[in-house]
């Protein structure tokens, strides 16, 4: 349950500094810059951080589906979910 949570606070962190960024576009100050810089810089973590969850994603249901021993498939699901759990955190 922990990791959606941090999930979904990633995804609302992201989704405030694509706000801003929007904003950004229409008024492009340098008054608004300052003062949401360290916002701003978290956009391009956020969105590569988000690309490599899907891309993790898309392997653990990869698989799940191979017809494979069930140790292997655990063995296989543990790096995966270690992998996302560096990412979210």
């Amino acid at each position: 349950m922990r990791l959606g949570v941090i999930a979904k606070h990633r995804h609302e962190r992201l989704k405030e500094v694509n706000k801003l960024a929007a904003s950004l576009r229409r008024r492009e100050s340098a008054e608004f810059v300052t003062e949401h810089r360290n916002k701003l810089a978290q956009r391009s973590p956020l969105n590569q951080a988000g690309r490599r969850l899907s891309t993790l994603r898309k392997q653990r249901e990869r698989i799940m589906v191979e017809d494979i021993p069930r140790k292997v498939k655990l063995l296989r699901l543990d790096v995966i979910q270690k992998k996302i759990n560096l990412v979210l955190t």
